[in-house]
This record gives C-alpha cells, sequence and structure tokens, in this order.
C-alpha cells in the first residue's frame, strides 16, 4: 500500500534566488509531519538551483517554457502522491516554527475548510494584507493604478477590501486568500481539477476560492500560526505586467460576474 503524506507542497519558480527558494524548502521540510515538495521551474535555463539529496525534494523544469503559475502548480496536483493536505507555497515564503502543524490541526477540527491561511508578516514583524474580500473594478484601479501616497483618499475603500476593518488576532472567514500560502484539503482540491490554467498570472488564486465556496467549503484565517512573506510588488511602471495583471481581470470579471464597486 502506498504511503499517504500529511502535506505535499507546490513551489513555482522563475529565476528566483536559489538562497531564497533554499531557505523556503527548508522550512517546510522542518516538520515531523510525513512532508514533500515540488518544484516545479518555470525558468529560461536550467541548472541554477542545487538541492541536497533528499526524497522528500522533487524537482521538474519545464525546458525552458513559463507554463505560468496556474498550470504550474496543476502539473505539481496531477502528478503527487496522495496527500491529506495540498500546499500552494510561494518560493519566497518561509514557515515559521509550526505554523504548518498547527494549520492542519485547525483544519482538522473544522472539516469544513476548503482552502486555511496563517498569519502573513513582514521581516519587520508588520503583517501583510493577504486577506481580502471580492474584489471590484474600483477597489484593484486604485490598489495598482492610484500612485501610494495618494492612497489615503481612498482609505476606507482599501481598509474594506483588505480587511483591515477586522481583529486579525482572531479567525474569520476569508473571501479572497493569497496564493502566497494556500493550505488546501486534498480531496477538495482534487474536486475543483486544481487552477484554471486559462490565468497566465493574477487572479488565479481568487478563481479558485470561489470554487471552492461553490462546493460548499470555507475559506479561513487562522491567527495563532504565521509565515514570513518577502513580499516586493511586481513594477506598476512594468508593461507586460500591467498587460498580464489587466488581461486576468478581464477574465476573471468575464467568469464571475463584473462588479464595479
Amino acid at each position: 500500500m502506498s504511503q499517504i503524506f500529511d502535506c505535499i507542497a507546490s513551489v513555482v519558480v522563475y529565476d528566483t534566488s536559489p538562497q531564497v527558494l533554499l531557505e523556503c524548502v527548508n522550512a517546510f521540510l522542518d516538520t515531523k509531519l510525513k512532508v514533500k515538495i515540488y518544484i516545479i521551474d518555470n525558468s529560461p535555463t536550467q541548472g541554477r538551483y542545487l538541492f541536497p539529496t533528499d526524497e522528500r525534494i522533487f524537482y521538474h523544469f519545464n525546458h525552458g517554457r513559463n507554463v505560468g503559475y496556474g498550470r504550474g502548480n496543476n502539473i505539481a496536483i496531477e502528478n503527487a502522491e496522495a496527500s491529506k493536505y495540498f500546499l500552494i507555497l510561494n518560493p519566497d515564503v518561509f514557515i515559521k516554527e509550526d505554523a504548518l502543524e498547527k494549520m492542519i490541526q485547525y483544519m482538522d477540527r473544522n472539516s469544513d475548510i476548503g482552502i486555511g491561511i496563517p498569519k502573513v508578516i513582514n521581516l519587520d514583524g508588520s503583517q501583510q494584507a493577504s486577506n481580502k474580500r471580492l474584489p471590484s473594478v474600483a477597489s484593484l484601479f486604485v490598489r495598482r493604478f492610484v500612485p501610494r501616497f495618494l492612497h489615503f483618499l481612498f482609505s476606507a475603500r482599501l481598509e474594506n477590501y483588505e480587511m483591515r476593518d477586522l481583529n486579525q488576532e482572531e479567525n474569520y472567514e476569508v473571501p479572497f486568500i493569497s496564493g502566497a500560502f494556500m493550505l488546501f484539503r486534498r480531496d477538495v482540491l482534487d474536486r475543483i481539477n486544481g487552477f484554471d490554467p486559462r490565468y497566465f498570472l493574477y487572479f488565479e488564486d481568487v478563481d479558485i476560492c470561489r470554487k471552492v465556496h461553490k462546493l460548499g467549503f470555507r475559506t479561513s484565517y487562522y491567527a495563532k500560526a504565521h509565515i514570513v512573506h518577502l513580499w516586493k510588488r511586481a513594477s506598476h511602471g512594468n508593461l507586460r505586467i500591467t498587460l498580464l495583471f489587466t488581461m486576468s481581470m478581464i477574465r476573471y470579471f468575464n467568469k464571475w460576474g463584473w462588479q464595479f464597486f
């Protein structure tokens, strides 16, 4: 009988710093749980990453093809062994202490949770706005295109969208969990067939949350576990990034209905 893992993780990389990725991998593997990590490499060339010999690490190079975030994770989802939970993990996320164990224990106690997320913090200890309500065109426009020094003009809208109006030391339901750390109940993830491959980058996380909701499962924030995310906002002046964001936004609203405000 083949073994069933407690948790399998998928990490999609594209020219990620080898040192950052190795720290991410080591932090995930530093657990008493039965785990395995799949590294899906979308980089243009191979040979950037060296890993210690460990049967818990599986590396796949996409032969120089950048298949995107969702499709990259789907490669791991479709090929991974049986597991109780499946973690979508950014390469710049470091799991601290026993955060993964705490998350799994929390979801074990609440069988109606389809995806869980812990508290996400910066290196300086401040909390990131990783929990969000469902997006509207207006909220996305403010966050993406309005200069940050003018955000105070839209503070009420942004605080509502980023759920800053709630007590971050208490657990609550999250309509839209950030793709940096998404702990799925594996049977739920398999039922929705992973990520929608039509999203190359952006909006695949909110899309998959809504698919989980359609099955009747919750998406929840657990305040008693935390991770560190070396988050860096993509350059708003980068035309390619802006186009990818806009195309995914249009695809998302065409699929789920346009919400302007």
